[in-house]
């Protein structure tokens, strides 16, 4: 299968308009192209360049909000793959917006789509979204100038409601889909407890509260627990700095030891969750320095003395020895990355400081030949003759001195 939907059978949808469909834009196209053959004036050729590119937006428009519905009644990996190979196709046909703007604004989106395209297709373990991902469709939010609105909207809505099927598809294969109660609800109640009068119907809002608030604790809960799972999922395939930058990866725990510190479900009363993530950045932020190894090792074996002291009943126990366990796997790697980038560089050095010492042995005849030629006009002037002894001696000290100053530096 490509990338291709034209490859994919489309299923049952809706017609797309009389205006929208290729065969009436295929005439809007003829009758364009013979009106710039010179003959027609300029306003109606101008005209019907607008009437098509209208029909072109709207046609791209209703193609996307008919397969957003299409995914709305089925939500498949087939049917999201069939989703991301309709945006690639209309936004790389001949008819495709050109300006430099619109490029700018769809170019990152559509790069995105085929590793997308390709998890979905090889039915990949871990979801291939980014966090970037949300925020480059974010920006067709945007007014843009060649862009218009409907077309913007019918993207964002298709891409926005694609890579919500395609966090739920990953999430559901472990865990059951949880409804997060609205704070409106709690309002709610609690607007009703106020109005309350009978000591029976108090009881039951204040059981009704607790209950919503218990939901909202356990969901807050399970999403920490998502989050630390795509934190471990994101470490074991981190291979060296070069993939993900050092700062991107200490902010992400960072940003996942903030979400625990709020955590306030009794799963996570056990503290060990921030203090594990803030060892790991210590060790993440110590590699490149020369006692890296041995400040790793002894951070590593205070975390796995804290984990061996956590209860077994502890839910999140086995949580957190598996987390450090890909932690430590992935520093390894990280390590080993650096030793052979900074021996790499070690060899670079090394050979440019030969290749300097080579150059200066070719041209060490000539620099000789050079210093001996002024020994001798020294050594053959009168020390009584002070301007030209003085001369001399001046000229030979300047060319002791710049065959020093140009010897490569060894072992610097």
């Amino acid at each position: 299968m490509d990338f291709d939907p034209n490859t994919m059978h489309f299923g049952a949808a809706q017609k797309l308009s009389h205006r929208a469909e290729p065969a009436h834009i295929a005439v809007l196209e003829r009758q364009t192209r013979k009106a710039s053959d010179g003959r027609t004036s300029s306003g109606v050729h101008h005209h019907l360049e607008a009437n098509l590119l209208q029909h072109q937006v709207q046609s791209r428009a209703e193609r996307l909000k008919q397969m957003q519905q299409a995914i709305a009644t089925e939500a498949s990996a087939h049917r999201l793959m069939q989703a991301l190979a309709l945006v690639k196709t209309l936004y790389t046909a001949a008819d495709a917006p050109r300006d430099l703007a619109a490029m700018h604004l769809l170019q990152p989106i559509l790069q995105g789509l085929q590793p997308k395209w390709a998890a979905l297709k090889t039915q990949a373990k871990t979801s291939p979204l980014l966090a970037q991902d949300y925020h480059r469709i974010e920006k067709l939010k945007s007014a843009h100038d060649s862009l218009q609105t409907v077309e913007r909207a019918a993207l964002f809505k298709l891409l926005y409601t694609v890579y919500k099927a395609m966090d739920a598809l990953y999430m559901t294969e472990k865990e059951a889909p949880v409804v997060k109660p609205l704070p409106a609800q709690a309002l709610a109640l609690r607007s009703q407890l106020h109005r309350a009068c009978s000591e029976s119907e108090k009881q039951r809002l204040r059981q009704d509260i607790a209950q919503l608030q218990h939901a909202q604790q356990e969901e807050y809960h399970a999403q920490c627990v998502r989050a630390f799972q795509q934190c471990q999922h994101f470490m074991e395939k981190l291979m060296s700095f070069t993939e993900a930058p050092r700062p991107r990866v200490l902010h992400q725990l960072s940003k996942l030891a903030q979400q625990w510190q709020s955590n306030r479900a009794p799963e996570a009363a056990y503290p060990m969750v921030p203090e594990l993530l803030q060892l790991a950045a210590r060790q993440l932020a110590r590699i490149g320095v020369p006692d890296a190894e041995a400040f790793i090792q002894s951070q590593n074996a205070e975390a796995q003395q804290r984990l061996q002291a956590l209860p077994v009943e502890q839910p999140l126990s086995g949580l957190l020895k598996a987390w450090q366990a890909v932690f430590a796997e992935t520093l390894t790697r990280l390590l080993a990355h650096q030793k052979a980038v900074q021996a790499l560089q070690a060899f670079d050095t090394a050979r440019e400081q030969w290749q300097g010492l080579q150059a200066q042995l070719e041209q060490w005849p000539t620099h000789f030949a050079e210093i001996k030629a002024l020994e001798q006009e020294f050594l053959s002037l009168d020390a009584t003759a002070k301007p030209a002894y003085a001369e001399a001696r001046a000229a030979l000290f300047q060319r002791y001195a710049q065959v020093l100053l140009n010897l490569p530096k060894i072992g610097a």
